[in-house]
């Protein structure tokens, strides 16, 4: 799920089609047993735990997770005999991979396990953190491959705040996404100083980048508070 958007951005990263596909199915395969297992998960109904097999596929298609498993599952890739993967430059952008966005429909299950883990592990603070500094650190990673997206869109180079993609350092992988991601941190925590905007695209994406900065930032002390909170009272 994190790298699809990456994928569909950064050509350099897509042109591995062999060993994304190998890993892009096995993901699928592991999306569809953890349906399958879901949709025979036992409940209870008046303290009886039901095992009938078509209750539970009722039960499970009733629930507000079914939606959200049926439109990840949907064969999107379909669309590669269209539009082949791994024939993407920097002027055909987005790549094809963009058809798997649909995957992103997994995230509140993920959401689900680290609430149950959360509660079941020893270390409960430890993995709440973990936790924040993960999501934090995906949030990064998208505003980063949308800030190379709209780059894209503009015109690379063609002001002094999109990226510049002239120079042979410019045009490498690892410099692009570093660029990115360095830029996409300094916007999002508010705590350095980037390039200022030059047209009413690039002002709104700073300004909505601005905003969510400050949501992160106020998620991260809570969450941290509520943290020392919970120590101080264990060790009371």
């Amino acid at each position: 799920m994190v790298f699809v958007i990456g994928r569909a951005v950064f050509w350099e990263l897509d042109k591995a089609s062999t060993s994304w596909f190998a890993l892009d199915y096995l993901c699928d395969a592991i999306y569809l047993i953890d349906t399958t297992i879901h949709m025979h998960e036992g409940y209870l109904e008046q303290g009886i735990m039901v095992r009938d097999a078509r209750m539970l596929r009722q039960n499970y298609m009733k629930s507000d997770w079914w939606p959200y498993d049926f439109i990840s599952l949907i064969p999107t890739d379909i669309a590669y005999y269209w539009w082949p993967p791994g024939n993407c430059d920097f002027d055909r952008l987005p790549c094809p991979v963009i058809v798997r966005l649909n995957r992103l429909f997994r995230l509140p299950r993920m959401w689900e396990w680290f609430d149950r883990t959360e509660t079941a592990t020893s270390f409960p603070n430890a993995f709440r953190i973990c936790k924040v500094v993960m999501a934090i650190l995906v949030l990064i990673h998208w505003n980063a491959c949308l800030f190379f997206a709209i780059s894209y869109a503009i015109g690379f180079g063609t002001d002094n705040w999109v990226y510049n993609i002239t120079g042979s350092r410019n045009e490498t992988l690892a410099h692009q996404y570093i660029y990115s991601f360095y830029w996409s941190t300094l916007t999002l925590t508010t705590i350095g100083e980037t390039p200022q905007p030059e047209i009413d695209v690039e002002y709104i994406f700073v300004v909505l980048d601005f905003l969510a900065g400050v949501l992160i930032f106020a998620t991260i002390v809570g969450n941290i508070g509520s943290m020392i909170s919970n120590m101080n009272v264990v060790r009371v």
